[in-house]
């Protein structure tokens, strides 16, 4: 139509700038609702970005979470690997040491020889006990630890893991124990506790 019959405001695209053989201009109907329109156009858009804004804070929050939890895992296990170096190193340099002054024939009595295959076989076990320890946990972080529940008497346990403490092959540890009251029994699996407690 006319352009004079057209409501303001109007937008025109002239013929140079879109390649037509006319110039067109557009207007709104209801000149009216544009003032309304547009101010409903404006709070989806301010809406939307707060939106955007909220998913992209609280998406890098859950991100510098799992982050932190990731290095704290990491820290964990390389403060697991340097406690299980050391542990498995105190046995291997005391039999080591052990197994060299035999065979060098350094030990002439025949019960000192006894006494250091006596601290050689319980260092042993305490090696076998790590190496067991180790394979454990491995099976439980898989999810595949099976535990054998029974009734066990919980002073016994105790006064157990103690006495392999105090058997005299690991003089660095010393426990004593103290019990008073009567015996208390629960349902458990012998083995997990005393891994547990050692």
């Amino acid at each position: 139509g006319a352009p004079g019959r057209l409501s303001k405001p109007t937008v025109v695209a002239p013929a140079a700038d879109t390649g037509l053989p006319w110039t067109v201009r557009v207007a709104s109907a209801d000149p009216a609702k544009v003032p309304s329109v547009l101010a409903r156009n404006r709070r989806i858009l301010f809406g939307g970005l707060a939106v955007v804004g909220l998913l992209i804070g609280v998406g890098g929050f859950l991100v510098a979470r799992a982050l932190a939890r990731e290095l704290a895992v990491a820290r964990l296990q390389s403060d697991f690997v340097a406690a299980v170096s050391h542990e498995f190193r105190s046995p291997l340099t005391a039999m080591k040491h052990l197994v060299e002054m035999l065979d060098q024939g350094a030990v002439s009595s025949e019960d000192r020889r006894r006494q250091y295959y006596h601290v050689l076989s319980g260092e042993t076990d305490r090696l076998h006990r790590m190496v067991e320890n180790l394979l454990n946990f491995g099976r439980m972080e898989a999810g595949k630890a099976e535990y054998r529940f029974e009734h066990v008497d919980i002073r016994a346990l105790v006064e157990q893991v103690v006495g392999a403490f105090g058997d005299g092959t690991n003089a660095r540890e010393r426990l004593t124990m103290s019990v008073t009251g009567p015996p208390v029994r629960v349902s458990a699996d012998r083995e997990a506790l005393s891994r547990a407690m050692w």
